[in-house]
């Protein structure tokens, strides 16, 4: 699948900052622990220099469909293209941070019958299913999003059938199927 250079640059960057984030606040810790040991400001660049490996990972490695999944869902989220859509994950976002899933998941259930073409309803849906450790609806709600994964998209694809055989064989998972990208998909 065809991403965008821009969409590159800004998971880089974005991912980049949150890993410098957690660098900082690690090493702000660690100051107050272990004072004597390193230098705090040492750890905000070893966990940027560290995780470009895992961001290398979603562009070009196994985690590419996890990528390309950020991408469509970035996609649908615009008001440019559909704006009732992009308001509809506007307010899954809002439950989420409010700690509702059971009500993000209605909505993402309601806006899946609306939109059921939509490759990123249908994946989010299978994601909040498996938040609330609904098993068989993720398996189904990832079967849906399996129909309709773009033809251009072999990663993206071999990414749905993973996340079906791993609700089939483990279960549903209590976190984002993809953790790297908890903060880009939520």
């Amino acid at each position: 699948m065809k991403v965008p250079f821009f969409h590159y640059i800004r998971f880089w960057a974005y991912n980049s900052f949150l890993a410098f984030g957690t660098g900082f606040v690690i090493g702000y810790l660690f100051q107050n622990f272990f004072f004597f040991l390193l230098s705090p400001i040492t750890f905000p660049f070893a966990f940027l220099f560290v995780y470009q490996y895992f961001i290398a990972s979603f562009f070009w490695g196994d985690r590419r469909g996890a990528f390309e999944f950020s991408y469509l869902e970035r996609v649908a989220s615009t008001n440019k293209f559909n704006p009732a859509l992009a308001t509809v994950f506007k307010e899954v976002k809002q439950e989420y941070k409010l700690g509702d899933p059971q009500s993000a998941l209605q909505k993402l259930q309601k806006a899946a019958s609306y939109y059921s073409s939509s490759f990123a309803v249908q994946f989010k849906l299978a994601i909040a299913c498996e938040k609330l450790g609904l098993g068989d609806e993720a398996i189904t709600a990832y079967k849906n999003a399996l129909a309709v994964v773009p033809n251009n998209a072999p990663k993206l694809l071999q990414h749905v059938i993973r996340q079906i055989e791993h609700v089939r064989t483990k279960g549903p998972r209590r976190k984002s199927s993809a953790p790297g990208l908890q903060m880009v998909i939520y």
